[in-house]
């Protein structure tokens, strides 16, 4: 009996233990993986998290090395731009001009009177002379005398002018730049500088108008008109091919559209002008630069006040004034001015290419 008991309670202590051993491995089972798995997956997650971080940190030095040779481009084509205009100076006040043109945001040219060679008067012309044998004084052709002094300007320009007038358009080429001229030769239209800005209020040979200002009307002066009167005057041509421009209200003929008529009709100019003073608007509080060339005392409410003016109020500009005589500047803009003592064709062939 006593030994049935023994042997039930050694049965039952086997039983215990196996139940234990069986309960540890079902716990290892159900718990211990679960926990790798965990693990398992911050691990996953990390490197996940890692690698996009990697792959962001490489995208970011990509963008900004892309970045830096895009700029280092940039920069190298505006030097390669800026050492091509620097090629053309000859002297340190060149390269003085240059550098504020090339610094400025807008740039302001004034045209004076001194801004062209001696060519001396139509009435002291050899094609004058040929102008009285062809046309009798008492004859009703006299109406072709400007026509015929427009050719003779137009041939008494030489190189020099020329030249000057390229190295004006090279110094503006890329920028923005207005131009305000008192020349009536018209010689600044023959170049490639923008009509669109440039502006004549003393007029020109471009545009015709009545002598009494009828209607304050301007017409164009047709081409074809100046290759007929230049072909009579050198004897391939007869009068009776050549009309004369009428005025289409009273009937009188027409004159150029210039300052020297007794009856200026400034309406050939105006359109411009009122677009350069638009310009002038964009110009304030920006760095702006002066160039005025050859301007003396003869218009000088057009030009040289004004530009003394503007210079004065904004106080990001600098003022080159150019004249053999009138050089002289104001005590108010003298610091971000500079006065030179020449003729303003002469400053800019020795000074440039």
């Amino acid at each position: 009996m006593r030994n049935n008991i023994n042997d039930n309670k050694s049965e039952n202590k086997i039983n215990i233990e196996e139940k234990i051993l069986e309960n540890k491995k079902n716990y290892e089972n159900n718990n211990i993986p679960e926990k790798v798995k965990n693990s398992e997956d911050v691990k996953n997650s990390e490197k996940v998290k890692n690698s996009e971080n990697a792959k962001n940190s490489e995208n970011v030095r990509n963008s900004k090395n892309n970045k830096k040779s895009e700029n280092t481009k940039n920069s190298e084509n505006t030097k390669n731009s800026a050492n091509e205009k620097s090629g053309m100076v000859k002297d340190n006040l060149g390269n003085i001009v240059l550098e504020k043109i090339r610094d400025s945001e807008c740039v302001l040219v004034g045209i004076g009177e001194e801004f062209g060679e001696s060519i001396g008067t139509w009435e002291e012309s050899s094609e004058y002379s040929v102008f009285k044998e062809r046309v009798s004084s008492e004859t009703e052709q006299q109406w072709m005398q400007p026509f015929a002094e427009e050719l003779y300007v137009r041939g008494c320009k030489g190189n020099r002018v020329r030249r000057a007038y390229k190295i004006l358009e090279e110094l503006l080429d890329g920028k923005n730049y207005f131009i305000v001229s008192v020349r009536t030769d018209d010689y600044i239209y023959d170049t490639a500088l923008k009509q669109e800005n440039i502006v004549t209020p003393c007029g020109g040979y471009r545009y015709l108008q009545c002598p009494q200002g009828c209607n304050h009307i301007v017409c164009r002066r047709e081409e074809q008109l100046l290759e007929r009167i230049s072909g009579f005057l050198s004897g391939k041509g007869c009068l009776e091919d050549i009309k004369a421009p009428v005025c289409p209200v009273c009937g009188k003929i027409m004159v150029y559209n210039n300052i020297k008529v007794q009856n200026y009709v400034e309406e050939g100019y105006l359109e411009l002008w009122n677009r350069y003073k638009k310009w002038l608007q964009g110009t304030v509080n920006r760095k702006l630069c002066v160039l005025e060339l050859g301007v003396g005392m003869k218009y000088p409410s057009v030009i040289r006040w004004p530009f003394e003016k503007i210079v004065f109020f904004n106080q990001k500009s600098s003022f080159f004034r150019v004249h053999s005589k009138l050089y002289q500047l104001t005590e108010e803009i003298s610091e971000r001015g500079y006065k030179i003592k020449e003729k303003p064709i002469d400053f800019l062939i020795n000074r440039f290419v």
